[in-house]
């Protein structure tokens, strides 16, 4: 269940709703004993496998190559350039490159004319009624709520004028 509460953005005087995050975040040894429960492999071999996947995932994408994981998505990285480029082909070099960054694209299915990621598949949502600690700047979300987003059109994303898909 996905919980959201109620958000006034400044920007335009109007009320949205937000999704929050509840709890700590589930670590690696909670996934790992998830996935353990639906198949054969134990808690142990599943989190060593979780551990490499990162070390892995990096020299893939270092060869220049993406990382499509089925039912998860694609990785892959992305480059920055500084300034706003150089007048000629022959001047372009690596020096531009100013930051890389990992990009994902969550995996798709099509049923019928319906597109739906397979992240988000089978949600509902509530609202939240706990404690707002929307005051907090600690940026910790041990056992509290934690802001995760929303952008101004009330769909769900991160807190900025853009929202996610």
């Amino acid at each position: 269940m996905i919980f959201w509460k109620r958000k006034l953005r400044k920007l335009k005087n109007l009320w949205y709703p937000q999704s929050i995050l509840v709890g700590k975040p589930a670590d690696t040894q909670e996934v790992a004993e998830r996935i353990a429960n639906s198949c054969t492999l134990t808690p142990s071999d599943v989190h060593a496998v979780i551990r490499a996947l990162p070390e892995v995932m990096a020299e893939l994408m270092a060869e220049s190559r993406s990382v499509h994981l089925d039912g998860l998505g694609c990785f892959f990285y992305s480059i920055q350039a500084k300034g706003t480029g150089v007048a000629t082909e022959a001047e372009v070099s690596s020096s531009q490159i100013t930051s890389v960054r990992v990009q994902f694209l969550p995996s798709r299915k099509r049923q019928g004319t319906v597109i739906t990621r397979s992240l988000v598949g089978g949600v509902s949502f509530a609202e939240w009624l706990g404690k707002d600690t929307s005051t907090d700047t600690s940026g910790s979300s041990g056992g509290s709520d934690t802001d995760s987003g929303t952008g101004d059109n009330g769909s769900s994303g991160t807190d900025n004028e853009y929202p996610m898909e």
